[in-house]
């Protein structure tokens, strides 16, 4: 059997996946019948698992449960097999988890492959709404990623990289972004995430959100803004001015001139070159329209008596 085909052949997916039942007696079956092959299928199955599933923690009791009512059926035809079965049933549990499965693994719940993709160019914003009525708003260079199945799933969950502002509809689903280094989960609410670096930001304005880094969970409220890398720090912030970028406006408020080269880079995809390193000491502070590019150069321009040229890769500041 060439194990690498499995990849892309259905019935094995099905099982992998916990789809259809018949595929799942098949393999488990196969299994038993070839026990040679036993530790390459499981480690290809935690594999695929860990590649495509977003799930949660692991429930293991639930798991062991599923897995212990297919052993009880194959121990009626075969009880010869029993030993093995369980063999078997606890080698693809220790698989799952050394894929890292710290997500559910339930066999009434389908794979939440997050196929559905809505990208943005650099200096694009772009608002959609998602299945389940929710809206967001996508800043430029990013990517917000979901399932085709949105609403049919146990959370609603996205993969946001680069930034996004979310207007969350309440249910009583929740709702989780996912991002490289942490997890958020509301309800209802309206906030801000931004993902780009290695230090994440999530910035409430309406509701409440709890995020998850690791072994650390905190919950915020309105006007609070989380910092995440590899830890969670919680100030209190003017997240409204956090969020302005989506009405097309930067807002500043005594803001480290470096945040600014930041915000060129980040959203419009630019180069920046600095001539004169001693402006990386300013702060700036004022709102600049982002709707027009060269309009955005004229304010900078005045307002911090500065020169930007431009380059076909981006612009010099000096």
């Amino acid at each position: 059997m060439d194990i690498e085909k499995l990849r892309n052949d259905p019935s094995f997916l099905n099982w992998a996946y916990n789809r259809e039942e018949r595929d799942c007696d098949f393999w488990e079956q196969y299994i038993l019948d070839h026990p040679e092959s036993a530790s390459q299928l499981l480690e290809l199955r935690g594999e695929l698992v860990n590649t495509y599933l977003a799930l949660e923690e692991v429930n293991l009791n639930f798991q062991w449960n599923q897995v212990d009512r297919r052993i009880d059926r194959f121990d009626r035809q075969q009880k010869r097999r029993r030993t093995f079965a369980y063999a078997m049933a606890i080698a693809a549990i220790l698989i799952l988890g050394i894929f890292g499965l710290n997500r559910y693994f339930l066999s009434d719940q389908y794979p939440n492959q997050l196929t559905e993709k809505i990208e943005t160019k650099p200096g694009e914003i772009k608002t959609f709404t998602l299945p389940d009525g929710s809206e967001v708003t996508l800043n430029g260079r990013s990517t917000l990623q979901y399932s085709p199945s949105f609403t049919d799933q146990p959370k609603r969950l996205v993969r946001l990289h680069g930034e996004a502002f979310f207007k969350v509809v309440k249910n009583q689903t929740r709702f989780v972004v996912q991002l490289p280094d942490a997890e958020i989960t509301v309800l209802g609410t309206k906030f801000n995430v931004e993902s780009r670096h290695p230090q994440s930001r999530v910035s409430l304005l309406e509701g409440s959100v709890d995020v998850r880094c690791g072994e650390q969970e905190v919950m915020l409220k309105p006007g609070q803004s989380a910092y995440i890398d590899e830890r969670i720090d919680v100030f209190n912030e003017d997240v409204a001015a956090i969020a302005s970028w989506k009405d097309g406006v930067w807002s500043f408020k005594n803001t480290p001139f470096a945040q600014l080269v930041n915000r060129l880079e980040d959203d419009f995809g630019l180069q920046v070159e600095l001539k004169d390193q001693s402006l990386l000491s300013r702060n700036i502070s004022g709102n600049l329209s982002t709707k027009d590019l060269h309009v955005l150069y004229q304010a900078l321009e005045s307002m911090l008596n500065i020169q930007i040229e431009e380059g076909t890769q981006g612009i010099v500041i000096q």
